[in-house]
């Protein structure tokens, strides 16, 4: 049970009062971390629209830009690569 908790608090802590790109680096890692056929299947756009309160047209825009920037590799919107993202976009 404390595990649990400390799991939960440490997601809230995480998304509270930080920017939409910093929300949403925060996800991308927590996806990298889930096992390959939970990342396989589904999109990055459906894990963090779950997950947050942001709008699916600002995720969008910023996955787009890490993608063009090379930061993010996807397939089809499913996750396959993070390298380094920068702290701030």
């Amino acid at each position: 049970m404390i595990y649990t908790a400390t799991r939960v608090y440490d997601h809230c802590a995480k998304i509270c009062a930080l920017s939409s790109y910093e929300i949403i680096c925060y996800q991308l890692y927590e996806l990298m971390y889930e096992p390959e056929d939970v990342r396989n299947n589904i999109t990055v756009a459906s894990y963090v629209m779950n997950r947050t309160f942001l709008s699916r047209s600002t995720i969008m825009k910023i996955l787009a830009q890490l993608k063009a920037g090379g930061y993010i590799g996807m397939e089809k919107g499913i996750l396959k690569t993070i390298n380094r993202i920068p702290s701030r976009y």
